[in-house]
């Protein structure tokens, strides 16, 4: 539900342009838009939207009205059972940091947006938005109540522990965003969920790390510990490639067709082993044979898809296959 409050705080920030030193003007920000009353700084999220999809609203090149709200993020009624979202697709994007790290924010997935917004304006990628969340730290976030918008398709993209709260999104939803009853048969679940350089067994990797990451067996437990506290069970049941049950099913309530995965690890990582992702594709593979599974092969340090922008190369194949 839309409130009052939700429509000030968003009406708060103004639109501002994202311009491209050889395309002009590609696509419109709003940057570090309150989600809650007094909240803090790590209580923001920050908008893209495509050129066409500001146009309708105030012409080719004049911004959008600050009060101005995409159709695409507006709540709609639930879709029912095997019906497919219609419209330009948007990527809900979860930042990585060991759930610690206030330096790593949603402002990492600038590069990324200028690419993608770059690439619909330039071609016919059919973009709708992008939005980027910022959150508070360890403990865990229990709730990311703002995803999940409206009538288009959607994909959930996190990198890193931001992969471990995308997946966590969609086990056991209702409950994990903090929703009841009639809201929670409302929320529109994401139509992919994308994990890039992803944390996905915890207690596995504290345990039995594999040769080459060995060296970070300590940090691994020092950020698992703030986040999730010292009982291992409970990283166990946090953790989508430990956690028990058929939880992928969960996933698939919404009625909504066509779910997929899409799991992107580089070999050359240095903090996440090639191993996460293995094991939660063996999980997948097994608890949810329907879901359309992908591996992307990806390259570069931990950090270097977000830093240089490359996981638009990912994201676009994604977004274009939604539509």
């Amino acid at each position: 539900m839309t409130t009052a409050q939700d429509i000030a705080l968003w009406t708060s920030i103004a639109w501002t342009a994202v311009a491209d030193a050889n395309d002009g003007l590609i696509g419109w920000h709003k940057q570090s838009v309150p989600y809650v009353g007094c909240g803090t700084t790590l209580q923001t999220v920050d908008v893209w939207i495509a050129l066409a999809l500001a146009s309708s609203s105030s012409g080719p090149s004049a911004p959008p009205p600050p009060a101005w709200i995409p159709a695409a993020v507006l709540p709609t009624p639930p879709l029912g059972r095997r019906r497919r979202r219609r419209g330009r697709p948007w990527a809900a994007y979860i930042h990585g940091g060991a759930w610690r790290d206030p330096r790593i924010t949603a402002a990492s997935l600038a590069p990324t947006a200028h690419a993608l917004l770059r690439r619909a304006a330039t071609s016919a990628f059919p973009l709708g938005g992008l939005a980027s969340v910022n959150y508070r730290l360890s403990p865990h976030p229990h709730r990311l109540g703002l995803l999940g918008g409206g009538g288009a398709p959607w994909a959930l993209v996190g990198h890193s522990c931001g992969a471990t709260l995308a997946w966590q999104s969609v086990m056991d939803a209702g409950a994990r965003w903090g929703l009841h009853g009639g809201e929670a048969a409302e929320l529109q679940q994401p139509d992919a969920v994308v994990g890039l350089n992803g944390v996905y067994d915890l207690a596995g990797f504290v345990a039995r790390p594999p040769a080459s990451h060995a060296g970070l067996r300590r940090v691994y437990a020092e950020f698992a510990t703030g986040a999730f506290g010292p009982d291992e069970a409970v990283w166990r049941a946090a953790c989508p490639a430990t956690a028990e049950g058929m939880w992928v099913d969960e996933w698939r309530a919404d009625g909504a067709e066509g779910k997929r995965a899409v799991l992107a690890q580089s070999r050359e990582d240095t903090l996440v082993p090639y191993e996460q992702l293995e094991g939660l594709r063996e999980v997948l593979g097994r608890k949810a044979p329907w879901l359309d599974l992908r591996v992307v092969e990806a390259r570069g340090d931990h950090d270097e898809m977000w830093e240089r922008g490359t996981m638009a190369d990912i994201l676009m194949p994604v977004l274009e296959d939604l539509v």
